[in-house]
This record gives structure tokens, C-alpha cells and sequence, in this order.
């Protein structure tokens, strides 16, 4: 809308090219937004200070009308800041809602129901840390994602080692120095994090994502056959 706002043209804010837009088309699709709504009180500024100046320029006061003129260029500016929040913004929160590294599939399923449960809640983790670090979120609501990441990997891996445990897999002890190994990845990126050493930047997070699709594709789903072998659901 700005290149078709010539407010100067025409001084009955109802007539010109953006009030014809908002009193319509943008009433319709937008009326109840408070932003929207904010808008129209500024457009409704630009159109009396356009009048004044005009007033001015035609009694011959030059300085007023100056004056008013410069006044005017910042009240329109301040209508093209909340034009765009109005529309960034509202594009900016759709995306946002849905801000997702990536989706769990049932071809992700190992066959064991507790563990798809854990291998959903890790997923949804790492898109929370996804959408907290797109969001802008502060350092501390990140961190305490990390730290919820990091301890319920843990919780997983515990649970996962138990099943083995109890059911005599016999590929445990190298199963447990992955764990170990997958831990320490996870416990460097948080220390780094906290110490201020590195940022959630996409790198990391696509690492992350890497990190849980290997675990769950390559080796929770090689063990599917002993669990459904051994009645684990």
C-alpha cells in the first residue's frame, strides 16, 4: 500500500487510495486487529496534519507549514512501521506457531511403545529449542530447554538400557558406550551454551536433529526385531 498513498492528493482520508483500501477490503480482513485499529488513528493524523499544512502553505506561512510538513513525514513513517508489523508480524506469529525442525513419522516407530513415546518427547524438545531460538527467546528460556533436553535424554537412555538389561540383549555394553558417547555430545553443546562459547545457531541444531535421527533410525530401530523377538510392545 505505501507506493499507492498519496494522502497530500486528496484530504478526505475515506477517498484516498489507502483509505479506500482500509475502510473496505482492510476493515473486512483486519478490523478487530488492535494494530489494524492503531492504524487507522494514524492515518486519521496524516490526513489533519496534510489539511494544516496545506491551510499554511496557503496563507502564506512558510515556516508553519514547514513545520507541519516534517511533523507530517514522521507521522507517516510511524503508519508504515505498524503497516508492517501488521503484515510481518502476523506472518512472523503464523510461522512461529508452527516453527518445527522436524516432524516425528510413524516410520520412525522402533515397535516398543515407551520408547516411541520418549524418542516423541525428545522430538518435540528439539523443536522447542528450534522455535525458542527463531522466537528470539532470552538465553535463560533456551537454557532451561537444553538442560530439559539433556535430562531426559538421559532418562531415555536409562530406560532403554533397563529393557536391555532385563530382556538380555546382548549387544548392552556396546548400546551403553553409545549412550556415553551421545551424552557427552550433548552435555558439551549445553556447558558451551552456558558459558556464553556458542550460540543455538541452525549448525547446532541441525546437528542436534542429526544427532536424535541416528539414534533412532540406525540404532533403536536395528534392536526393533529383539524387542518384538522378546513380546516388548
Amino acid at each position: 500500500m505505501r507506493s499507492s498513498f498519496p494522502c497530500a492528493q486528496n484530504c478526505r482520508r475515506h477517498h484516498c487510495d489507502f483509505g479506500k483500501w482500509y475502510y473496505g477490503e482492510g476493515t473486512e480482513r483486519m478490523g478487530s486487529e488492535p494494530i489494524f485499529q492503531e492504524v487507522g488513528r494514524i492515518h486519521m493524523q496524516v490526513h489533519e496534519l496534510a489539511r494544516e499544512t496545506v491551510r499554511l502553505v496557503g496563507v502564506g506561512d512558510q515556516g508553519g507549514a514547514l513545520a507541519q510538513f516534517e511533523t507530517f513525514e514522521e507521522i507517516r513513517a510511524r503508519l508504515f512501521e505498524q503497516l508492517d508489523s501488521l503484515y510481518f508480524g502476523a506472518e512472523v506469529d503464523a510461522f512461529l506457531k508452527d516453527a518445527r525442525l522436524f516432524d516425528w513419522k510413524d516410520e520412525y516407530s522402533v515397535g516398543v511403545k515407551v520408547l516411541d513415546e520418549d524418542h516423541k518427547r525428545l522430538v518435540a524438545l528439539i523443536n522447542r529449542l528450534y522455535k525458542a531460538t527463531q522466537a528470539g527467546e532470552t538465553k535463560s528460556t533456551v537454557g532451561n530447554v537444553l538442560d530439559e533436553l539433556l535430562d531426559y535424554t538421559r532418562t531415555h537412555f536409562r530406560r532403554e538400557e533397563e529393557l536391555m538389561r532385563t530382556h538380555g540383549y546382548q549387544g548392552l555394553p556396546q548400546q551403553i558406550q553409545e549412550h556415553a558417547r551421545l551424552l557427552e555430545q550433548l552435555t558439551g553443546i549445553r556447558e558451551q551454551f552456558h558459558a556464553g562459547d556458542v550460540s543455538l545457531s541452525g549448525e547446532v541444531l541441525r546437528f542436534l536433529k542429526r544427532w536424535l535421527m541416528g539414534h533412532v533410525l540406525e540404532s533403536d530401530m536395528g534392536n526393533k526385531k529383539f524387542f518384538n523377538a522378546k513380546g516388548v510392545a
